[in-house]
């Protein structure tokens, strides 16, 4: 990692193509007599394959895996909240539930009062969706 990380920051094309052939079982010997062109062919092979890892990475925002982090991206950049407020914001949800289960649980009055809250939401919804779709 040393080596990787230093070639890497003196920007040695050369020794980080070295350690790429060793690390996969290849003869790096060529690479120091490589010319000028050769190297230009790397530089262009590599800066395509990053450009491929980087779509890719990108991609995967929008993988179906990932769709229940899309409440915490913002809806114009797409840019993830920080950690922290995404902790916070499962924190208050978890207590919103704590709370709609310990209604249940108790049932009588209030409960009723949710359930039927729910279920007249659910009605208006289904007619919004049927004015919209027809």
């Amino acid at each position: 990692m040393k080596r990787l990380t230093a070639a890497h920051a003196a920007g040695d094309l050369r020794e980080l193509l070295c350690i790429e052939m060793e690390w996969l079982g290849e003869e790096p010997s060529n690479l120091a007599s490589a010319t000028d062109a050769k190297l230009k062919v790397y530089y262009v092979v590599l800066k395509e394959q990053i450009a491929a890892v980087k779509a890719q990475t990108e991609y995967l925002a929008f993988a179906p895996e990932y769709a229940v982090l899309d409440r915490f991206c913002h809806p114009y950049t797409g840019d993830i909240a920080h950690p922290v407020h995404i902790i916070s914001d499962l924190r208050q949800e978890g207590f919103r539930h704590e709370n709609i289960l310990a209604v249940l649980r108790a049932g009588g009055k209030p409960c009723q009062k949710m359930i039927t809250g729910w279920t007249d939401e659910q009605v208006r919804s289904m007619a919004a969706e049927r004015c919209i779709f027809g």
